[in-house]
């Protein structure tokens, strides 16, 4: 492996190179397999056909860590709400086949407050999943 910087030859298990410092696949002046000279535009070295590396900017890392967290988030909201509409489909075959009017209005309100938050947490990760 070649430092894409400075083109010094690293060993393959290094994460910087010692000659420049500099992050392995950090820059584009080398070829990492065989240390040809490239530039920033080439997406494969002229001399090998090597793909060539890129490391990825830490902005880049930080959208991709956000992204992550946004499609788990999702999944959670989505578990949540689908676990939330089952609850109101009990209740209401609870509120149906109760045996005093007080308990049918317990039931058939905690269906209500459940259907509601249901579709609301499902929407919205559905929403987050999708980004």
């Amino acid at each position: 492996m070649y430092c894409r910087t400075c083109g010094n030859k690293m060993n393959d298990n290094a994460e910087i190179c010692v000659k420049c410092g500099v992050k392995r696949n950090v820059g584009t002046d080398y070829c990492q397999v065989c240390g040809t000279r490239t530039t920033a535009s080439m997406t494969n070295c002229k001399k090998c056909g090597a793909k060539l590396m890129r490391a990825m900017s830490s902005a880049q890392v930080k959208k991709k860590a956000v992204s992550k967290g946004k499609k788990t988030l999702g999944t959670v909201l989505l578990v949540i709400g689908i676990i939330l509409l089952i609850v109101t489909v009990i209740n209401l075959g609870a509120g149906f086949t109760s045996r005093s009017d007080y308990q049918t209005v317990q039931h058939l309100g905690a269906a209500g407050r459940c259907a509601v938050l249901g579709f609301l947490f499902t929407g919205f990760g559905i929403k987050f999943r999708k980004k």
